[in-house]
């Protein structure tokens, strides 16, 4: 699976709201415009994901042109932190791997 995220697609969900869709639009400035329509559809709709993307929307930008890079990188970059800070690499992996 080293394709992009774009080309991946097979079906763009239908906005939740207009409101909520427009929002998410600004989240997905810088991808591809079919890539942006289908993650602005399905984070209108997961108010939980739009959260997630507010925080990583600058990483999803790069990892949705090479997701297995981004999960492995995500994955290793977790394994080079002491257990003092391992709760909010963990969190912020959480974060990434959901939106993936």
């Amino acid at each position: 699976m080293s394709d992009t995220l774009a080309s991946q697609l097979t079906r763009t969900p239908r906005p939740f709201s207009a409101e909520s869709f427009e929002t998410a639009r600004a989240l997905t400035q810088g991808l591809t415009a079919d890539l942006a329509e289908a993650v602005a559809g399905a984070l209108s709709g997961a108010p939980y994901l739009m959260g997630l993307m507010e925080k990583e929307a600058e990483w999803f930008r790069e990892a949705a042109e090479a997701p297995d890079h981004a999960l492995k990188d995500t994955l290793t970059e977790i394994a080079g932190h002491s257990a003092a800070d391992l709760g909010s690499h963990l969190r912020q992996a959480k974060r990434r791997i959901a939106l993936l």
